[in-house]
């Protein structure tokens, strides 16, 4: 059966990510996303497949009210002070994420244009920046979007909605629809689509602005994807053949990339961005040169994707390896065994994450966040078995070793080495299952209550607060914006935070083995993967009738007491804030569904469960058929 892998790659700037990833395309000459510094500014989806019969960068840019949630992620505020930013420096100047003077591609016209749209509406309301205020009447702003709409011949459209009270964040967001209308006109020449088989030289300077800065112009702020379709270059195409693998997905973004990192639970919320769209990926790639500082963010990084979803399994990638003097002088050059060498050379990437002290470092901070401790070890172990080096560079003498290190890699994904050697005794799972009422409640009330939301921290953002009551009372679970409040990602959060976190205790409870053994090890990582299998969610659904909907989002739903005759109550006595808090309530209601939601469980359980668990066993005889 031919395989798929899906990895997301993570590194600073400067690591060699885009480097990395275009050594396996066909057409590595012509995709020119690498240069000095950062230069992934949007998600960049690479499909190398073995047969790939139209190879193709394909572009897609933000819709207008994509581009405003993205641009108010951080509300701005009114500058007071003599060297306070101003609000368009604030909102349109965010450093490694966007700057409107990018778009200048042939003079300074638009960005001028940008400027003086600003200025108008300073007019408009006959103020100075730093005498604006935070409230507004509907007059006001209908006056500024009359203004708005005056400068451009068409294609502006501005509608102020029927609210209480207008604050500063509904002024900006008129403003950044007519930006997002400039930058986008700005864009409109460039192709949306460039064909790599037969791409011209002016078209690969074209496609350079999709990848990234070059010669200070820029459209990666207006972008929501890049999609990049090609063949997996010769050299790496046997190798994958024999493993049977038919399309390695690479997915490169930023936000992931920077020297200084935000707290856990910042990273957790942006891991949880790519894993909700991507829910396929099954591994991460940390890349890092091997001429670089130790890999501390990695402390963090490894709990808060664990956080984000418990299945996708953490490799090391040391790239740029011929720049570095103890491998330049080595004779043997064809299979690299940086862990061999560390003892002598002491490589930081590879020290950090090994050593009796930097190990025991490493593993507390997993211990603290609560990773289960049967899994701690193992995953570690992966981890330090499968140290890469590689070299990007199409350098004669690192090639065999750069197909030694692939094909180490991914022999370890495919054949699911984190899952472990030992087999699962389904008879006995089967048959225990049933029986562990108790202990499945157990987690499935924890579960409710890390899926719970209190947005009271949140009533000062009135746009994500609107945007999900809109939502909910237009007949659709929660809003993905700046948060992710779909009720599907509320309640996959609520599953990594309990049953991908269960003690000792509770696992012995669950599934009557030994903890720590090597059969509660497949058990654990298999149990990661199984939310996808038991809350499950559609998109084309109607709340009102209950058709295109699960029977999970059914029970949810049909049980919350804010859902009456087929809508949410609109309850005018409430804030918004409290409206909310009480829709996302999951935990206040748990006693009515908890029957239903067990045999959810447990079907789902002796289902798609124990079939993993038996491709688990058969993979595990098949290599031992090899050995």
């Amino acid at each position: 059966m031919k395989k798929s892998v899906s990895i997301l790659l993570v590194g600073k700037s400067g690591a060699g990510k885009s480097e990395f990833i275009n050594s396996f395309a066909a057409h590595r000459d012509q995709i020119q996303a690498s240069g000095e510094g950062q230069t992934t500014r949007t998600i960049v989806e690479y499909h190398f497949s073995i047969n790939e019969p139209s190879p193709k960068v394909t572009v897609e840019y933000l819709s207008e009210d994509e581009f405003v949630e993205k641009q108010l992620a951080k509300e701005p505020e009114v500058p007071k002070e003599k060297y306070d930013e101003s609000i368009c420096e604030q909102i349109l100047v965010t450093e490694g994420f966007f700057n409107y003077k990018e778009f200048d591609f042939v003079d300074d016209a638009n960005s001028k244009k940008i400027e003086t749209l600003w200025t108008g509406i300073l007019h408009t309301l006959n103020k100075e920046e730093t005498a604006l205020t935070n409230d507004y009447s509907k007059e006001q702003l209908s006056a500024v979007a009359d203004y708005l709409k005056s400068q451009f011949a068409e294609g502006l459209t501005l509608k102020i909605a029927d609210k209480k009270v207008y604050k500063l964040n509904d002024l900006v967001e008129l403003y950044l629809k007519a930006v997002y209308k400039v930058c986008k006109t700005a864009a409109g020449s460039f192709p949306k689509e460039f064909d790599l088989n037969t791409i011209t030289p002016e078209l690969t300077e074209q496609l350079k602005y999709f990848l990234k800065i070059h010669d200070q112009k820029s459209v990666t702020g207006l972008l929501k994807k890049v999609v990049i379709k090609d063949r997996v270059s010769s050299q790496f195409e046997p190798m994958l053949n024999l493993l049977q693998v038919q399309t390695v997905k690479f997915i490169d973004t930023y936000g992931l990339d920077h020297s200084e990192q935000p707290d856990t639970n910042g990273l957790t919320d942006r891991y949880q961005t790519l894993f909700n769209e991507y829910p396929e990926l099954d591994s991460v790639f940390f890349i890092r040169a091997l001429n670089t500082d130790s890999p501390s963010d990695l402390s963090t990084a490894i709990p808060a994707i664990y956080d984000a979803n418990p299945s996708a399994v953490p490799y090391l990638v040391c790239t740029k390896i011929d720049e570095n003097r103890a491998i330049q002088i080595l004779a043997n050059k064809t299979e690299i065994d940086l862990l061999a060498l560390n003892s002598q050379y002491h490589f930081k990437p590879v020290s950090h994450i090994t050593g009796s002290k930097n190990e025991k470092d490493l593993k507390r901070i997993l211990y603290k966040a609560k990773i289960p401790e049967t899994l701690i070890d193992s995953r570690y172990d992966v981890l330090v078995k499968n140290i890469i080096s590689y070299c990007s560079k199409n350098v004669a003498e690192y090639q065999e070793n750069n197909a030694y290190q692939i094909k180490k890699l991914f022999t370890s994904i495919v054949n699911k080495e984190h899952l472990g050697t030992a087999n699962i005794d389904t008879e006995k799972l089967f048959h225990h299952i049933p029986t562990a009422e108790a202990q499945i409640t157990e987690l499935m009330k924890e579960m409710f209550v890390k899926a719970s939301k209190d947005w009271d921290p949140l009533k000062k953002s009135t746009r994500t607060l609107w945007k999900n009551r809109e939502y909910l009372e237009y007949g659709l679970l929660g809003y993905n914006g700046t948060y992710y409040d779909r009720w599907y990602n509320r309640f996959l959060t609520g599953y990594a935070q309990s049953f991908s976190k269960m003690s000792e205790n509770q696992v012995q409870k669950l599934f009557n083995v030994t903890p720590g053994s090597n059969e509660a090890i497949a058990l654990l990582e298999i149990l990661n993967k199984f939310a996808y299998s038991f809350i499950k969610f559609t998109t084309d659904y109607k709340l009102n009738t209950g058709e295109n909907m699960t029977d999970f989002m059914k029970e949810v739903v049909s049980k919350n007491p804010m859902f009456v005759d087929g809508e949410f109550m609109r309850d005018t006595n409430l804030q918004v804030n409290e409206w909310l808090t009480q829709v996302y309530n999951f935990e206040g209601y748990f006693d009515s569904v908890q029957m239903n939601m067990h045999i959810l469980f447990v079907d789902a359980f002796l289902d798609s469960f124990i079939k993993e668990c038996k491709m688990h066993n058969a993979r595990v005889a098949a290599r031992s058929a090899h050995i």
